[in-house]
């Protein structure tokens, strides 16, 4: 279609409004790409699908978009081998759940909606993946004790040497008080190893390692030699923690990398219902009666005449008066006179941009009565170029 007939029509502006009733990033994209289609039967099947998401919506029901996100990142990620986050495993997660649910509502109204049925069967079964890392990652987003038999051998040790670690420590930092060569009754930590904190003119009283020292210079940070061979076993037992936390997260990143294609196009089937969600929310907004919930299509013609009954340009704001206009085919010239102000430009980008709307699958405000024809192109020559609002 003519980018300049769109652009002084005003189109890019309606497009931005049905970008706002998207749900997630996607279907957003979507919106904003949006352009009319130029050939009657694609027009006819952009119509219907709209239709039918209107019937869904007035039954009562939504399609669940709640929690989508856009996966894409992540997917190409996992998809090359790496290791997801426990929170984006979580999301993805999410958002494979939501499509579930959105297949299991199309698959269930397959026979009042078949078109949003077969949008729907793209949507891939990720099943197994949800229920794993609802097992595998706590609410919390850390990797849970049982995510792997291994994983929990570790942490059970880990606890153990631990607190072995501690009552040593602790044993240790009660001497260096009694002799008067820490500072205070206190144990911290210094690169993961546990320390006591020493006057630095005693430093040589005991005997360790010396892991940080203060600004002042005054106080060493000391893992006193008693505790040192303990603390290498937590620290051998964190690290092997912390392999077999990476290898439960490959493993699970690895069900979503590996089927990449089936993920994406998951994705992409969301984005669609997305899109024609947002196409009835607008036009509820713009109390638009076309396209009618049954799917008749009546009101879209190959060619013939154009009516248009209490048309309203969908982005005049306040108390919009409407108008009728009639374009006969064997009269399909209008003149059209009136005073400045008048409204003339205003009806005339109203039938222009009505037109572009009902070619793009898009609600259109004006009552039922109305009837569009498709054009293979719409060209506009509007010498005030200004917006309409």
């Amino acid at each position: 279609m003519n980018h300049h007939t769109l652009r002084v029509l005003e189109f890019d502006k309606v497009r931005a409004m049905l970008a706002d009733e998207t749900a997630f990033s996607l279907g957003r994209e979507l919106a904003l790409a949006l352009e009319p289609e130029r050939e009657h039967k694609a027009v006819l099947a952009l119509q219907a699908e709209t239709a039918e998401m209107t019937a869904i919506d007035q039954m009562g029901l939504d399609v669940p978009l709640g929690g989508m996100r856009d996966l894409r990142p992540l997917v190409h990620a996992a998809a090359i081998g790496q290791a997801l986050e426990p929170t984006d495993l979580q999301e993805a997660a999410g958002s494979f759940d939501t499509a579930r649910r959105a297949r299991q509502l199309a698959e269930r109204l397959a026979e009042q909606t078949p078109r949003i049925a077969t949008i729907a069967e793209a949507i891939a079964d990720f099943r197994l993946f949800i229920a794993e890392v609802q097992r595998a990652i706590t609410p919390r987003g850390a990797v849970a004790d049982d995510a792997s038999p291994e994983l929990a051998a570790v942490r059970r040790e880990l606890r153990v040497a631990h607190g072995r670690l501690e009552q040593r420590a602790r044993a240790a930092l009660g001497d260096a008080v009694r002799r008067g060569v820490a500072q205070e009754e206190l144990l911290t930590e210094r690169n993961g190893r546990m320390v006591i904190p020493v006057k630095a003119d005693f430093r040589g009283q005991l005997p360790g390692i010396v892991h940080d020292v203060s600004s002042s210079g005054a106080t060493v940070f000391l893992e006193p030699m008693s505790v040192v061979e303990t603390g290498n076993e937590v620290r051998e037992l964190q690290l092997a923690e912390e392999r077999e936390e990476r290898r439960v997260l490959l493993q699970l990143s690895a069900m979503v990398g590996e089927r990449e294609d089936e993920a994406l196009a998951t994705l992409e089937a969301m984005a669609r219902l997305d899109l024609l969600r947002a196409k009835v929310l607008l036009g509820k907004r713009l109390s638009a009666d076309l396209p009618r919930a049954d799917g008749d299509d009546s009101w879209l013609g190959q060619w013939g005449d154009t009516s248009l009954v209490r048309a309203r340009h969908p982005l005049l704001k306040g108390d919009v008066v409407p108008f009728d206009l009639d374009l006969s085919e064997e009269a399909p010239g209008l003149l059209i006179t009136g005073p400045n102000t008048g409204g003339k430009t205003v009806a005339l980008k109203t039938v222009g941009l009505l037109t572009l709307m009902a070619q793009a699958g898009l609600p259109v405000p004006c009552d039922e009565g109305s009837r569009f024809v498709t054009y293979g192109a719409i060209h506009a020559d509007i010498g005030d170029e200004q917006s309409i609002e």
